[in-house]
């Protein structure tokens, strides 16, 4: 149970797709500056937690990791398709980090070391690109 706990709540820090929906709101509200501190740096912790705790989840990691990879999939088409649509710029951001961060998550949930390893690389280039060091879209 307490591996469901730290499932949903890194979950909902990345955001993986049912529990993303906080994102967008949280982005036009923001100011600017914010904006681009959470786009940059705040999302990269739940995948922090999740590349942490990759191999503890449980004996058989398969199944979790089958329902991780599945999720973030699906954000991945999601979150491009909504961000198609957008005319709002941090609506954009927004929808466009969880399409990103998806693909992040499913090198995270293919439990290999190259998988981890590729997913760390598009977090770190999610963060620069999206983050403090692109203020240009602010």
């Amino acid at each position: 149970m307490d591996l469901l706990a730290l499932f949903v709540g890194f979950a909902v820090k990345v955001p993986l797709f049912p529990l993303h929906t906080w994102l967008p709101l949280a982005h036009v509200q923001a100011p600017a500056a914010g904006s681009v501190l959470l786009a940059g740096v705040l999302l990269k912790i739940g995948s922090y937690g999740f590349v942490r705790s990759a191999c503890r989840w449980c004996p058989r990691p398969r199944p979790n990791a089958c329902l991780g990879a599945v999720l973030s999939v699906v954000g991945i088409v999601y979150g491009a398709l909504v961000a198609l649509v957008q005319t709002d710029m941090k609506k954009l951001v927004a929808y466009s980090s969880v399409s990103h961060l998806g693909f992040c998550m499913v090198g995270v949930f293919a439990l290999n070391k190259l998988g981890i390893s590729g997913g760390v690389l598009q977090m770190i280039n999610h963060g620069f690109r999206q983050g403090p060091c692109s203020l240009s879209w602010a």
